[in-house]
């Protein structure tokens, strides 16, 4: 659909607020990845730490982080 000055709007997938998302999710599913390949943790633990260090809550970690984790 045009705008007043014919250009064609953006598609909302493509706005800031969906990249931000986006790359958010990206991130926290990395992070869950990485824990559970490298420290060998459940996704749900993995899921957790990631979500607690990305957030900057940062309480304790849920198991303790090998020399490769850290």
């Amino acid at each position: 659909m045009p705008n007043v000055d014919g250009r064609l709007r953006r598609s909302i997938l493509t706005g800031v607020p969906f990249t931000a998302v986006g790359l958010l999710a990206a991130v926290i599913v990395g992070g869950t990845v990485g824990y559970v390949l490298i420290e060998g943790w459940t996704p749900w633990d993995a899921f957790y730490m990631t979500v607690i260090t990305v957030t900057t809550v940062g309480y304790k970690e849920v198991h303790d982080l090998s020399g490769a984790g850290q």
